[in-house]
């Protein structure tokens, strides 16, 4: 008698976690009323409430705040989206990265207020 293998049934593609953490955060920091562009793919985004602007990256399983002097800071790892927009939208609201007149980077408030 011969038998012959069945192949295993193919389910639905499972979803990069990447991708997943990163649609997670855009929607979150999205509900919480910040506006948000992808910039370079799917690893960093940057978010603006009001006049502050602030860069956030997924490097390896955790989000990074990216300060105006170009030090990335680990905030959280990846699964945290909601906490993630959370403390984003804290730093927005106090103010501390702005960007000024004709920068085309972040910067630091100085004493023209920029």
């Amino acid at each position: 008698m011969m038998t012959t293998e069945v192949p295993p049934i193919a389910g639905p593609p499972t979803p990069d976690p990447v991708e997943t953490a990163f649609a997670n955060l855009f929607r979150a920091l999205r509900a919480k009323g910040v506006t948000v562009r992808a910039d370079t793919g799917r690893s960093r985004l940057s978010c603006t409430a009001g006049t502050s602007v602030l860069t956030v990256v997924l490097r390896g399983r955790w989000w990074l705040i990216v300060w105006p002097d170009g030090e990335p800071d680990p905030i959280l790892p990846v699964g945290q989206e909601w906490r993630m927009a959370e403390r984003v939208r804290a730093v927005l609201r106090i103010g501390w990265v702005r960007r000024g007149p004709g920068l085309p980077r972040l910067d630091v408030g100085n004493e023209d207020g920029y």
